[in-house]
């Protein structure tokens, strides 16, 4: 359960109030039963965003409402993405003019995908907002700057950071911990472990999920990075399962 508080106070230290220009509208095509949806129709709602919503998903109605309503940023899927990476192709028609910024998550995002993206839509800044539902939305963001600087750059830690889901947020901590629950001082692909993080009581789910310190283990394997950008490699249980 997500109570109204959880949701607020990630709204409210995310998101000034009636911030938006009049010019901004967010296309809205996650259902509003995720997280993402909760808080892309929250976010706009406090911030007084104009909101279009596309109750069901296609790429090509996607791009054509975005044109037609003038949508200046939206939050997408990897597939979403993809698709309408692909439906763009296809057309040979140039991306909606007004469009500014998108963010993705809810899954983990191919190499190959975002950086078609990235030229396709080349005025566009993207954002990898990594959460969960437990966490009232995002803990982890790669910003649009990390997003060009590992584009463009020829050192390859730095490319790959494209692979990763940022850094966390200001007030979250991230560890990796091992199969015993001990924190990991390990880097790099070949210590993957399992994450927890631990934020402000307000943000955070409640209850038995939480550790003795405030922790809450995602179940997401993954690592952590010398710059401190945190890359997943999938889900503990799934590995779990697999071994046995």
């Amino acid at each position: 359960m997500l109570r109204h508080g959880h949701l607020s106070a990630y709204v409210l230290a995310t998101v000034e109030f009636g911030g938006a220009s009049d010019e901004e509208a967010a296309l809205i095509s996650v259902p509003p039963y995720h997280v993402a949806g909760v808080a892309a129709l929250l976010s706009s709602t406090y911030a007084g965003r104009r909101m279009v919503i596309l109750p069901e998903f296609d790429a090509a109605a996607w791009l054509e409402v975005a044109a037609a309503e003038r949508a200046t940023q939206a939050f997408l899927v990897p597939t979403m993405l993809a698709r309408i990476v692909a439906q763009q192709q296809r057309s040979g028609e140039p991306p909606p003019s007004t469009l500014r910024a998108i963010a993705y998550g809810g899954g983990s995002m191919p190499a190959g995908v975002i950086e078609s993206a990235m030229r396709h839509f080349p005025a566009v800044d993207f954002t990898n907002a990594y959460g969960l539902t437990e966490t009232s939305s995002t803990i982890c963001l790669l910003g649009p700057e990390d997003h060009r600087a590992a584009m463009t750059s020829e050192d390859s830690d730095v490319r790959a950071r494209l692979g990763s889901v940022g850094r966390p947020l200001p007030a979250v901590e991230v560890q990796i911990r091992d199969e015993a629950g001990r924190c990991s001082v390990q880097v790099g692909p070949g210590s993957s472990s399992s994450a927890a993080r631990r934020c402000p009581a307000s943000i955070a789910r409640t209850g038995s999920q939480l550790d003795d310190g405030g922790w809450f283990a995602t179940r997401d394997r993954g690592w952590i990075d010398p710059a401190g950008y945190v890359y997943l490699d999938g889900r503990a249980d799934d590995v779990h399962r697999a071994r046995r």
